[in-house]
């Protein structure tokens, strides 16, 4: 049934989506704002020009690798030319799907208690259609595709898959730079883990959401901290080699 519940609210914010597109292209069927930019900067990567490129455009070109990676093979099966001011624009309303159902399943990540589906299908719905970034569904710019590709990051961190969500990651930095941030927000996250396992460890005993909230939390992971640097090498490095093993990936993509 939770499956099913998905599936319609996903079916069903996709088909409001589409016809807020057609409305929205039948209006303006020409690039609009930086789309002067993005859309010949694309077309000419779909022609197989990537030595080209616009000095105007400040982005990395993450988006346009993407869209041409969708875009083409699909040319190719269907025989028409998608690389145009519609298919490109249509990208970022796939993607804003793919964001509902991204977003529906971090949340049930984050909060496992919560059994009503209802309120995980409206907090991806809420968060989906937030204004500043719901504006940019219906045009080629690197919002949509950008936050997707951080979501996904997220999920797979969250779900202990950190080669893939440093993947994701790069791609992510490669659609838009800042994202660096939350690249190094995860890996630190990632570190924060494995100090409250060390706690937890030690403690014998859960940390409480309550105390996770508290200043006393820092307390306790400053003194992991302060005891691990008083063990013997061989348990520094093994700790410090756990760590390494989870956050290599993100470390890489800042190196990159």
């Amino acid at each position: 049934m939770k499956r099913k519940n998905l599936l319609v609210s996903i079916a069903l914010f996709f088909f409001i989506n589409g016809i807020i597109f057609s409305m929205i292209y039948s209006a303006q069927s020409k690039p609009f704002i930086d789309e002067i930019f993005h859309i010949p900067q694309t077309i000419k990567y779909c022609r197989g020009y990537f030595d080209e490129w616009d000095p105007k455009i400040t982005t990395l070109p993450g988006l346009y690798y993407i869209s041409v990676g969708v875009l083409m093979p699909l040319s190719a099966l269907t025989g028409m030319d998608l690389c145009c001011v519609y298919g490109l624009q249509a990208i970022n309303l796939i993607v804003s799907a793919v964001n509902f159902y991204l977003i529906y399943n971090i949340s049930k990540r984050l909060h496992p208690n919560v059994m009503e589906d209802w309120k995980h299908l409206m907090t991806a719905a809420n968060l989906a259609m937030l204004p500043p970034l719901y504006f940019f569904t219906f045009l080629y710019y690197t919002d949509i595709v950008s936050t997707c590709l951080v979501l996904l990051c997220y999920l797979l961190h969250l779900q202990h898959r950190p080669w893939l969500a440093a993947t994701a990651g790069f791609m992510a930095v490669i659609t838009r730079q800042t994202n660096i941030i939350w690249v190094a927000f995860f890996a630190f996250e990632t570190i924060i883990e494995f100090l409250k396992e060390e706690a937890v460890w030690r403690r014998k005993k859960k940390i409480t959401s309550v105390v996770e909230s508290s200043f006393k939390y820092l307390q306790i992971l400053n003194f992991v901290v302060i005891d691990l640097s008083k063990q013997d090498s061989y348990r520094i490095g093994h700790f410090i080699g756990r760590v390494l093993s989870s956050v290599i990936g993100y470390l890489l993509v800042g190196l990159m």
